[in-house]
């Protein structure tokens, strides 16, 4: 039986973690080596109470929603610099940050943007901080309605840079 794979979206998401750059190298060669565009998602994480979120101030004198939205746009910049320096022109690719809490953040883009496969680190964390909080990663790779690619901390890839000298 002959076999395709047909990728047109990827999702990587970008918590700035050397772990996250290693599965966005990975993420990268997948899109070129499959014409896919990718979706770089950074979730900023809410840590304050969420009753917060319906006051006029906090504590530092500035409403919480547009404190939320300048570190939106501030982080989307990052993350544009980032990923342009990684990513060449024949590489499509968005930039998405949101706010909320990361694993439902993930899998909702994926289902939203109709995502093919989702490319995600994993710290390789384990022990009791595991066991009680859980891990993006596993949340998200139960979550997920397409295929997770898992890139766990410390493995060697099979992406590797191009040689410069022909036949090599």
């Amino acid at each position: 039986m002959d076999l395709e794979i047909h990728l047109k979206k990827i999702l990587v998401p970008m918590d700035f973690s050397e772990y996250a750059e290693h599965a966005f190298r990975h993420a990268t060669a997948i899109a070129r080596w499959t014409g896919a565009e990718m979706l770089v998602l950074h979730v900023v994480e809410k840590f304050m109470d969420h009753s917060l979120l319906y006051s006029d101030v906090w504590p530092f004198q500035k409403p919480v929603k547009q404190y939320y939205q300048e570190l939106e746009e501030r982080t989307a910049r990052r993350l544009e610099e980032q990923v342009s320096l990684v990513v060449g022109p024949d590489i499509g690719y968005r930039v998405i940050v949101s706010t909320g809490t990361p694993s439902p953040e993930i899998v909702a883009t994926a289902a939203r943007e109709s995502v093919d496969l989702i490319v995600i680190a994993t710290h390789g964390r384990g022990g009791l901080r595991a066991a009680l909080l859980g891990s993006t990663t596993d949340r998200v790779l139960h979550k997920a309605t397409c295929p997770v690619l898992v890139m766990r901390s410390g493995a060697s890839g099979f992406v590797s840079p191009k040689s410069e000298e022909p036949g090599n």
